[in-house]
């Protein structure tokens, strides 16, 4: 049992006394079974599209049978990729070797690690297209590649190509008054986030939005309310997303928001969000609910939150600014460059003042980039903004914050850190991130890998079923003294059958020493009262997770009612489907009753069945 590897053998290695075919008895025709269909293409020609969302992979599979190999295909851009091919967590029957493929088909590298049973890379690549390639192998001088099958799965990253369009971004220039940008595509939920304005005038302003709709926006200059409120024409750049989440080419991670906020500090949660380290924070006032000129401030930030106020001039105390709706955009430092797709993401440290700091751009820009820059600290808490000191070019903006002097003449300000976005004039280039990738092991619909050992197991076309299944422990831990309709059955099956090999190290005639009145009392209680758990049902143990993933009322006492129409009945979801599930690779489809059945074990003396099975325990 501490073995590294269980595997069906036809008696191929070292010290062997069986040297029976188990796969040509257990799948010959009078046992109404067969191997598992093939998943996925066997070569380059007929490869399948490796499942990545972004930068992220996530594939799973079988090897069905020792002839097998899966091979998916995935284009990537240029940088470092990496593939983690992982068998079942314990004791499984896959030795796995992976290969990488170049577009024509040519081997890359290959990974079969001495003494592993999963396989890896990590390499560098140039952008283009690929092939991985998995199948079963054997160990010389311990086993073939013959009982080498079962489930695996792949998790790594690539680079996500420029993608698709998630947003856009420009120039608009603008005075006092109202003007109307429109947008080159349709919107259902627009956030739009205005950059620093040129200096052409010298009087202290802010941008103001308002008029949003699914095609456009209404933008001006907003004078703070001690100006005489007339403004000479300023450039300013502007950014527009659909509220989402999103990748960039190099893994650079958006979310794109709007909140309501006042003149109180308040939390924004990103705790659900991509996020996995700080991100740079840009926001906007979207609407005119109060006249007063604002601007926002923010603080605080980290992977889980931020903190935003609206603020007025420091003259207006208090602060008591009416609620506003509020965009946000939230990206992780990074840069990329495709074709004429650039940008960059970055931070000042906590050096800017209202003195001027020049911005030198790593990235290099064809023309003029849009440019959104915002101070990510409050280490001053005077009513003040980022604005241009001159004017932006392709290679460097020069910047500053400046105060407004609505309460004194001095505009002297603490340093901050300032958080700056440089992109491409046009389309805004990247990955829908909205519609993640199930949790690990987590199997899709209609797919089942045959193991009883893991949580949400079970096909269904129901996310929410999904998501309360994952919660569940392995269901070997929800054993309470005796087994019941949680009973782990695959742990059993190995602990009372020696008919499967383990670790190669015994024959198949060492099955026949168990405690049969062991074996009878098991038997007699999973013949009994539909099979339920002695401490609760297969309804109430699920209804408990739902409960505290706020899925209530997604279980009934009859079994799983999904508006979808699919019923599955609590009985169905206990042992007998566990027991369906046993063989793995080979499907036993339709063949058990799912609520009454009879379980065998081998006696000391072989029986008929014994013989025509040879040494495999029938359930």
């Amino acid at each position: 049992f501490s073995a590294n590897v269980t595997q069906w053998s036809p008696g191929d290695y070292d010290g062997a006394n069986n040297t029976e075919d188990d796969y040509a008895i257990i799948t010959k025709n009078a046992n109404g079974f067969d191997f598992r269909s093939d998943d996925y293409g066997s070569t380059v020609a007929t490869a399948s599209e490796l499942a990545a969302e972004g930068n992220d992979v996530f594939q799973w599979g079988n090897i069905e049978t020792q002839t097998d190999a899966d091979v998916f295909e995935f284009t990537t851009g240029s940088g470092t990729v990496t593939f983690d091919i992982n068998p079942l967590q314990e004791n499984p029957n896959l030795d796995i070797q992976a290969t990488l493929y170049d577009s024509g088909g040519a081997v890359i590298a290959t990974s079969n690690p001495a003494g592993q049973l999963d396989a890896s890379f990590n390499l560098s690549l140039d952008g283009g297209t690929y092939y991985l390639g998995v199948e079963g192998v054997g160990l010389p001088g311990s086993y073939s590649a013959y009982g080498s099958i079962g489930f695996y799965s792949i998790e790594g990253t690539i680079i996500s190509a420029a993608g698709v369009d998630i947003g856009e971004a420009g120039h608009v220039t603008i005075n006092h008054e109202w003007a109307t940008v429109q947008l080159e595509r349709s919107y259902e939920n627009p956030v739009v986030i205005m950059g620093p304005a040129s200096r052409n005038g010298g009087d202290v302003l802010t941008v103001r939005v308002d008029n949003v709709t699914s095609t456009s926006f209404d933008v001006q200059l907003d004078e703070w309310d001690y100006r005489d409120g007339r403004h000479v024409p300023e450039t300013v750049s502007y950014m527009v997303f659909e509220a989402g989440e999103y990748l960039l080419m190099d893994g650079t991670k958006v979310r794109a928001g709007t909140g309501e906020s006042g003149g109180r500090w308040k939390t924004y949660d990103l705790s659900e969000s991509i996020f996995d380290s700080t991100p740079l924070v840009f926001s906007q006032v979207m609407t005119t609910n109060g006249e007063e000129a604002v601007t926002t401030r923010i603080r605080d930030a980290s992977a889980s939150s931020f903190r935003l106020r609206v603020q007025e001039q420091q003259a207006n105390n208090p602060q008591r600014h009416v609620t506003e709706t509020v965009g946000y955009l939230a990206i992780t430092p990074g840069t990329g460059m495709d074709g004429d797709f650039v940008y960059e993401a970055s931070t000042t440290g906590q050096v800017v003042t209202n003195k001027s700091h020049q911005l030198d751009f790593s990235q290099s820009f064809s023309d003029v980039p849009v440019f959104l820059a915002a101070m990510q600290s409050y280490a001053g808490g005077d009513a003040a903004t980022v604005r241009l000191r001159e004017a932006l070019t392709a290679d460097q903006a020069t910047i500053f914050i400046e105060e407004e002097r609505s309460h004194d003449s001095e505009m002297r300000h603490n340093a901050e850190d300032v958080g700056y976005l440089a992109i491409s004039v046009g389309n805004i280039l990247g990955d829908d991130q909205d519609g993640d990738k199930p949790p690990e092991f987590i199997y899709g619909p209609g797919y089942n890998p045959g193991f009883a050992g893991l949580p949400g197991y079970y096909s269904t076309d129901t996310p929410e079923l999904w998501a309360a299944l994952a919660e569940m422990e392995s269901w070997g831990d929800e054993i309470v003294g005796e087994l019941g309709c949680s009973a782990d059955l695959l742990a059993f099956n190995h602990g009372h059958s020696h008919g499967h090999d383990h670790g190669h190290d015994h024959g198949h005639d060492h099955g026949h020493d168990h405690d049969h009145d062991h074996e009878s009392d098991v038997a007699s209680h999973l013949h009994a009262s539909d099979h339920d758990d002695p401490c609760c049902t297969c309804a109430d143990c699920m209804n408990s997770i739902g409960n505290e993933l706020g899925l209530q009322n997604l279980i009934s006492d009859n079994g799983f009612n999904m508006e979808s129409n699919e019923t599955v009945n609590t009985p169905i979801l206990g042992t007998a489907n566990r027991i369906q599930d046993l063989a793995g690779s080979v499907q036993l489809e339709n063949n058990l009753n799912p609520h009454v059945f009879d379980i065998g074990f081998e006696s000391e003396e072989p029986t008929a069945m014994d013989h025509e099975l040879g040494d495999v325990d029938v359930f």
